[in-house]
């Protein structure tokens, strides 16, 4: 399944859909799940507003966490380093590639030893958390939020470098962690696989970091590599064709009990939106600082105005949090793209895919997959004019990255935990 574009999954063609673009380092199922683990924990702890006396040993705390995330079937322990901040965190000015260093004075070791301390704190304070930024110490002042103070850590670390494979001969092991890839940073797997993916054939740069001992730190050196290709048949994304009718929302992200269902964006400030793609512009960039965005929409025929301030995605760009309903509409189609060149117009209607006319989508044609020897896909269109047509769409080649060649293990868009 390729990517999604404000709030979720993150493979190549990010194109909103509700998932993991915007969340925690959990899934929400296993929070909920562990919430009372949570709560035994924070009684055990003392939930009293904080001192230092009180404070439990930070090292035998760690050792508590660590269970609790092996017990409830998590990811292995996380490290202070941020990928992906909270909301109230982002809002507080916290980046991806912070480091994690005290909330109120208390020393913390990971994301999950951070919300645990926020969490003692009632809703509406604000809590002093010390950060470390390329070398300096920044002091943060994070609005206590309920349950939501969950920053994702990094997850650039490769669990396991395959035996024989590009990685491994240019010397990257299994446990060294990707900091950079062409000079850009990456702090998520998500962000690391959408840079790597389209650079089949290409020669990069990685920086790349070697664990020494118990600490997240350890000596960064430069890989140069040629990424092994994989000639692939599919359809360039293009958010374009995307009407801007907003799905569900992603709950406790920037959009919650703001937009509805079938909101539909009119305008963003003052540029007019006519499909996705205008959406995915203006709030993927609003984010570095965050800046709030006015939304107007129409509801069921009553025209609403709605102040917005994106998130951080795992794609490191701005989210809002929420998805996009299918439609079976293409809402704009660009001169000169690869979808004009097919005959395809603005405001054509799909009526069906290879013959198939129950559960359609505009996703359904730019996420097919092309079996061996497939070479096109069959449609069938209805114009503006009531004319009905059926097309024949031939997909290019591109040469994406064979990421198994690379020495990666990759499962639902995401690194294979070893």
């Amino acid at each position: 399944m390729r990517g999604r574009i404000c709030g979720s999954f993150c493979s190549r063609n990010s194109h909103i859909r509700i998932h993991a673009q915007y969340t925690l380092p959990w899934k929400e199922a296993n929070l909920r799940h562990a919430w009372l683990t949570y709560i035994g924990l924070l009684l055990v702890l003392g939930c009293r507003k904080r001192d230092e006396s009180s404070s439990p040993e930070p090292s035998s705390l760690k050792e508590v966490i660590d269970v609790l995330r092996m017990a409830q079937g998590s990811r292995p322990p996380s490290s202070p380093e941020v990928g992906v901040p909270g909301v109230p965190e982002t809002y507080a000015g916290m980046k991806p590639g912070d480091v994690l260093l005290e909330v109120k004075g208390v020393r913390v070791e990971t994301s999950d030893h951070y919300h645990l301390e926020m969490m003692r704190y009632p809703r509406g304070f604000h809590v002093p958390v010390k950060v470390l930024r390329e070398g300096r110490e920044v002091l943060l002042s994070v609005t206590q939020s309920g349950s939501r103070h969950l920053p994702e850590p990094r997850s650039t670390k490769l669990p396991r470098v395959l035996s024989g494979s590009a990685l491994e001969k240019a010397g990257v092991r299994s446990g060294d962690t990707i900091l950079a890839v062409d000079g850009h940073p990456v702090f998520t797997d998500c962000q690391m696989l959408e840079r790597i993916r389209d650079l089949g054939g290409r020669e990069v740069l990685l920086l790349t970091r070697r664990q020494t001992g118990d600490s997240f730190r350890g000596p960064g050196f430069e890989t140069t590599l040629r990424i092994p290709a994989k000639p692939t048949r599919r359809f360039p994304d293009d958010a374009n064709l995307i009407e801007p009718v907003i799905g569900a929302t992603v709950r406790d992200g920037p959009a919650d009990g703001i937009l509805r269902e079938g909101d539909w964006i009119l305008q963003i400030n003052d540029e007019r939106v006519e499909s996705w793609q205008s959406v995915k512009r203006i709030v993927e960039a609003a984010i570095d600082p965050p800046r709030t965005l006015r939304f107007d929409i129409d509801r069921e025929g009553d025209r609403k105005s709605f102040e917005i301030t994106p998130t951080y995605g795992e794609s490191g760009r701005g989210i809002i949090g929420v998805g996009i309903r299918p439609s079976r509409r293409f809402a704009v189609v660009t001169p000169d793209s690869y979808w004009a060149g097919t005959g395809l117009r603005s405001g054509d209607v799909l009526l069906s895919v290879e013959g198939r006319e129950e559960e359609l989508s505009i996703r359904t044609v730019l996420d097919h997959p092309f079996a061996d020897g497939q070479e096109s896909l069959r449609i069938k269109v209805e114009h503006l004019d009531g004319s009905r047509e059926t097309l024949v769409l031939s997909p290019p080649i591109f040469q994406d990255a064979d990421l198994g060649a690379l020495g990666i293990e990759v499962v639902n868009g995401r690194l294979k935990p070893h």
